[in-house]
């Protein structure tokens, strides 16, 4: 019955159409799932290869863009801003073709730049002040590391990123180098310039810490596609990297072999249907094709699912036989016109190279091949699988030219950093934590005398003494616990000499592992440079302790620099309070005016001096004679100081005054007296001896009156003697008035000095004019005397010596004071000569003028006459 039914279940064409149908649509689309799937992890593992492959580059731009910057901060911090700049900045933008500006930021402000050109604006721009672009810089600032910032819109137009490292001296911040990606050159750097580059979508984002959004870099819309999102690690955070396929092969794929699938069900149920109304002879064909269907399938589906990379197959003609999608892209003609065609013909070039020999060897083995090559007429590199078989060659292949680029990138950089530690002043050194060296440069072989082979033996602390072993220990745990560290000490080499050195190391990070990198600067010449400079302070020192006063020598602020043990004596001070304190608080408040005109005119001129009381710890005021002298300390202006205790020279000068007072008391009083003298002689001579020789000449005349005036004889004898006695009182009569003259009480010193005028020139027949005030000061008695006196010597000087034709004298009230000036047009003098010769009648004029309260000022030269001006107080 069972049997029977199964024959009726086959004689029913319908149902197994049916059932042919569905067991073909199972089938295909089974297939075309697998083969989607096949097709999607080529794909996505082609993506990931893209990925990784932008990732590569895009931090290796960056790293080599860091590198330059490390390198340009490590100049600076070492050695200070290069002086040729432009010179250094091109080397390393030459070395890195990824960098379109560097920049050295001294503070917050940009000082150089390369290239100058196109980037004027930025010169004397602080950024620290800029709130839109300052943001990056406060981190490097305060994480103090390199610090990538950006893309943000740049001062001198465009868009890119800017890499900042900051630089410290003596844990200060001094600035930064900088180095400028501009956006374009980043991109083509990453490989990404192009939106759609290889058949790829890309886009590029920052995650911002401030808001946690994120913000692309691209502005490219066709990212809604499935895409690999892979994190960038860089120094200010997280780097997002989005890659997608331009075109989706496998679910076109798929969608095309279901449909084909579709129909070869349709026809394969309509066939089995058509089959199945045949005789059995129909049914076994239909059932052998059924088979060799089947077969053909796993064979297809087992040759996609060993396809990776391109593939082709070879018949034992060389005959193409099958190309995959990825053999395509090096076969221009298409899949139809080159199956069939033999590989030499559809690729002429590839005769003689290595292709032709491996790909016959291959043949003539029977032995799989593998090689990489370079195909010059595609100016790409190509890796190849060759499996030979009894019906031809299948050939796997894949391009290679990024990676084969990469490595030589990575071998052209290796040689460009060999070069630039092979070319610095110094020692160079990486090694890690457990002290083995990975690098070092060649200087380190020649100054240590050790070969590269001992080098990689030994550790770090062997090229230092015993005494400083442990010195060098702690600085370099400090290096992998801080980050850094520096240290002096004596390099010990082979031949166990000991050159001083500076050290220093800073903390790197190479694949999560941490190294010291650092160099060593041989400061021999500064060590002797160092003991000079002691050598000559201890000079110096000797020198400035062994004056006899108190040295110092301050800024010109008046901060205390240096000063000598005396200068501590004196005021009291220790060395601790000196350090602290200025020039000023050693001057009394009322002094320190002086004393800072003083400071100025020895800035100006150079030198100055001045008397002042030196203000003492113990509040007492000494005077001393100071004299500041400008000179240079440490290439900046200063002041250097000596002062000189002048309290004895002050009791001397003191004591001099007081006897010069003394003395003019005295020579004032002497004149007093004999001016009363002079007095009491003119009254005498007046009082006596004139009413005498009035009565002799009385007695004489009434002589001649008794005489016989025949006697002509006696008369005339008595006519000789009352004329002799006329002679004689007019004698009197001058002594009288150069003794005295009464013209002065009565009418007073204009009258008086007008008669002498008069007289002198009655006298010498030289013409003297005088011109009066038109108000005669009232004066006192003494002072009236002394001008009279001051003039009358001034005449007998112009008489004695001045050879004058003319004097001219001036009488007049200036202000509160007196003038007397008389000008002769004599032969004049040499002042220092008459000073030197004790000239006593310029002296006697001074004097009198100094007992009234006046001064003399005389002015005179050889051939121009003299001048003489007394110069007197008055009350008016």
């Amino acid at each position: 019955m069972h049997h029977s039914s199964f024959i009726k279940f086959f004689n029913r064409p319908v149902l197994i159409g049916l059932l042919m149908f569905c067991f073909l649509m199972f089938l295909t689309q089974y297939i075309s799932y697998e083969r989607y799937l096949l097709l999607k992890e080529a794909e996505m593992d082609e993506l990931n290869n893209e990925v990784n492959a932008t990732k590569e580059r895009l931090q290796t731009a960056l790293s080599y863009s860091l590198s330059s910057a490390q390198t340009l901060g490590f100049i600076i911090q070492r050695y200070g801003v290069p002086d040729d700049f432009d010179t250094v900045a091109k080397k390393l933008l030459t070395a890195n073709k990824f960098i379109d500006i560097i920049q050295v930021v001294e503070g917050g402000v940009i000082t150089k730049v390369y290239p100058l050109k196109g980037n004027e604006v930025v010169i004397g721009y602080n950024i620290l002040k800029d709130s839109v672009r300052n943001k990056g810089a406060f981190t490097a600032i305060e994480t103090k590391k390199f610090f990538w910032a950006g893309p943000i819109n740049l001062k001198q137009g465009g868009v890119g990123i800017v890499g900042r490292q900051p630089i410290f001296k003596n844990d200060k911040f001094w600035g930064f180098s900088a180095v400028i990606i501009k956006l374009s050159t980043f991109l083509h750097a990453v490989g990404i310039d192009s939106l759609t580059n290889n058949g790829f979508y890309y886009q590029l984002s920052r995650i911002n810490n401030d808001n946690n959004s994120e913000e692309f870099f691209l502005s490219n819309n066709q990212l809604g596609k499935p895409a690999f999102i892979v994190p960038v690690e860089i120094q200010n955070g997280e780097w997002r990297l989005y890659v997608a396929k331009k075109s989706s092969t496998p679910l076109f794929f798929a969608i095309t072999f279901s449909c084909l699938g579709f129909v070869l069900s349709i026809l394969g149920g309509l066939l089995a249907w058509f089959m199945a109304r045949q005789p059995q002879r129909l049914k076994k064909l239909v059932q052998e094709r059924t088979a060799q269907l089947i077969v053909s399938q796993n064979n297809y589906q087992t040759t996609v699912e060993r396809v990776s990379d391109a593939l082709i197959a070879l018949d034992n003609n060389w005959r193409y036989t099958f190309l995959n999608d990825a053999a395509l892209a090096t076969h221009p003609l298409g899949l139809k016109e080159t199956l069939g065609q033999i590989i030499w013909d559809v690729h002429p070039d590839l005769k003689g190279t290595i292709f032709w020999d491996k790909y016959h060897e291959a043949m003539e083995t029977r032995k799989p091949m593998e090689f990489e090559s370079y195909y010059a007429p595609m100016d790409r590199w190509f890796s190849a699988r060759t499996y030979p078989s009894a019906d031809g060659l299948t050939i796997f292949y894949q391009d290679t030219t990024e990676s084969k680029k990469s490595e030589q990138e990575i071998l052209r950089e290796k040689n460009l950093s060999d070069s630039i530690i092979n070319s610095l002043p110094g020692v160079f050194y990486l090694y890690d934590e457990t002290g083995k060296f990975l690098r070092w440069n060649k200087n380190f072989e020649t100054v240590s005398g050790y070969s590269s082979a001992e080098v990689s033996l030994m550790h770090p602390i062997d090229f230092f003494g015993t005494d400083e072993k442990e010195r060098l220990r702690v600085k370099i745990e400090e290096v992998f616990i801080k980050g850094v560290a520096e240290i002096e000490a004596d390099f010990l080499t082979k031949d166990k000499r000991r050159i001083p050195y500076y050290f220093n190391g800073h903390l790197a990070n190479f694949d999560d592992k941490d190294y010291l990198i650092g160099m060593g600067i041989d400061i021999s010449d500064r060590k002797k440079v160092e003991q000079e400079i002691v050598r000559e302070k201890n000079l110096s020192d000797s020198i400035i302790n062994s004056l006899p006063g108190v040295f110092y020598l301050s800024n010109l602020e008046g901060e205390l620099l240096r000063w000598n043990r005396n200068f501590e004596t004196v005021s009291g001070y220790t060395t601790a309070e000196l350090s602290n304190m200025r020039v000023r608080d050693f001057v009394a408040m009322d002094e320190q005016q002086s004393l800072l005109m003083k400071k100025e005119l020895a800035i100006e001129q150079g030198v100055s001096d001045i008397e002042a009381h030196f203000y003492t710890k113990q509040k007492k005021k000494l005077p001393y004679h100071f004299t500041s002298v400008l000179a240079q300390h440490e290439d900046e202006p200063c002041l250097l100081g000596v002062g000189i205790d002048i309290t004895e020279s002050k009791k001397d000068e003191e004591k001099i005054l007081l006897a010069n007072n003394a003395l003019r008391n005295l020579s004032a009083h002497l004149q007093t007296v004999r001016e009363e003298e002079r007095s009491s002689i003119s009254r005498e001579l007046h009082d006596e001896l004139g009413q005498q020789l009035t009565a002799l000449k009385m007695d004489i005349s009434w002589i001649g009156k008794k005489i016989n005036p025949n006697d002509i004889l006696l008369k005339e004898k008595i006519a000789e003697s009352s004329a002799l006695l006329d002679e004689t009182v007019k004698t009197i009569r001058r002594i009288n008035t150069d003794l005295r003259p009464g013209i002065i009480d009565d009418p007073g010193l204009c009258a008086a000095l007008d008669w002498q005028a008069k007289e002198f020139t009655k006298r010498t027949g030289i013409a003297c004019l005088i011109l009066m005030c038109n108000d005669e000061p009232v004066l006192d008695k003494d002072i009236s005397i002394n001008i009279f006196r001051i003039f009358q010597e001034a005449l007998t000087n112009i008489t004695k010596y001045a050879k004058a034709t003319q004097v001219l004298a001036e009488l007049k009230v200036e202000g509160k004071s007196l003038l007397l000036s008389i000008r002769d047009n004599g032969i004049g003098f040499d002042k220092e000569e008459v000073q030197k010769s004790k000239s006593f009648g310029l002296l006697g004029m001074s004097e009198r003028a100094i007992a009234i309260n006046g001064a003399i000022e005389i002015s005179s030269a050889k051939g121009k006459g003299t001048t003489i001006d007394l110069i007197l107080p008055i009350n008016v």
